[in-house]
């Protein structure tokens, strides 16, 4: 690598005329620099667009992600068993997030994990087999799980007792 003191980079690798060297540097091994130069800058900027698209998904992440609305609010919560038979709940609470509610009044029984509330429990019935428990925010399913619903005052939500898909 004794060629390189002799090599100046514009752009383009180009032989030096200072130091003596001249034209003492092969063509293949200023094309081998001229391709590895280029390379490099393909990779700079594979590098740069993958930056520059993942600062866009975090920036339409964070306008969008759902946000809690802080202050006194009254929701209902009510529960459909798997006879069909309902239970409501009144609910005074300053949570941002439906799980917090149906956590802080005893609703279901459960715990917070990687991906946000887990119960399988609601009213007291467990579910079994195939059994989950939908949410819904009035009568429309939700398309996020508890721990994602901002609670707003007046609302109403449902906890179905759902068998299979």
């Amino acid at each position: 690598m004794g060629f390189l003191p002799c090599l100046r980079v514009y752009g383009q690798v180009r032989l030096s005329q200072k130091n003596g060297c001249g034209t003492t540097l092969g063509a293949a091994a200023i094309m081998f620099l001229e391709e590895t130069n280029m390379k490099n800058k393909k990779l700079l900027l594979a590098l740069a667009a993958l930056v520059a698209v993942v600062a866009v998904l975090l920036g339409v992440y964070f306008a969008t992600r759902p946000q809690g609305i802080q202050g006194e609010k009254t929701v209902t919560v009510t529960v459909v068993h798997k006879d069909g038979s309902e239970k409501s709940f009144t609910c005074h609470t300053d949570a941002e997030f439906l799980d917090k509610v149906l956590l802080d009044e005893n609703i279901v029984v459960g715990e917070k994990g990687e991906f946000g509330l887990y119960f399988q429990t609601a009213d007291g019935e467990t579910v079994e087999g195939e059994g989950w428990w939908k949410v819904c925010i009035g009568d429309e399913a939700a398309s996020t799980g508890a721990s994602q619903i901002p609670v707003t005052d007046g609302a109403s939500y449902k906890l179905v007792y759902t068998v299979g898909w």
